[in-house]
């Protein structure tokens, strides 16, 4: 896969405890079937996520090796190489620093979301910037954004969830 695909998720037909709670959120208040987002980098997926780890729960920015997704979406001008420097060094930086997952961060979005149209008008983010950590479609806008990628001019980058990358005019479905 090439630098600057973006792998999306649907929620999983069987989802239980906090996992099937978040996913259940995400597609009520989004009106939306996806609900987790990574792009790819140096052939590596890149996300912001919880996941287990030794049966004990871990959540951050990480680098795994890519595993099936439900939908690819791959840059419609490819990356140049500095944009996938840059998104490369991204990735790695946050993975290294440990930045958290924020679920916090991710109800509030669910709950802001319906009426982002209020808060784009006022160029205004609820909690945007005073929260430390992100949500997975936040962490891939911020590293395209990084790479010098606007995937979504009219949005604000604390607005962004899972399902708006299936219509992003720079991405092609494969």
């Amino acid at each position: 896969m090439k630098d600057g695909t973006v792998l999306l998720w649907k929620k999983p037909v069987e989802t239980k405890g906090f996992t099937g709670f978040v996913c259940k959120c995400i597609t009520f208040f989004t009106k939306s079937d996806f609900v987790h987002v990574a792009v790819i980098s140096n052939g590596m997926m890149c996300e912001s996520s919880v996941w287990k780890e030794g049966g004990k729960l871990a959540h951050g920015a990480r680098m795994i090796w890519p595993v099936k997704a439900d939908v690819y979406l791959e840059p419609i001008i490819d990356l140049t190489e500095k944009q996938s420097d840059y998104l490369d060094a991204y990735c790695i930086y946050t993975a290294r620093k440990k930045r958290p997952y924020n679920v916090l961060k991710l109800l509030v979005l669910a709950i802001v979301y319906p009426t982002r149209w209020f808060w784009r008008l006022i160029h205004w983010v609820p909690f945007n910037r005073e929260m430390r950590g992100e949500v997975c479609s936040v962490y891939v806008d911020d590293a395209f954004m990084f790479a010098g990628i606007d995937l979504f001019p009219r949005h604000m980058e604390g607005y962004t969830v899972p399902g708006d990358f299936i219509n992003c005019i720079k991405l092609r479905k494969l």
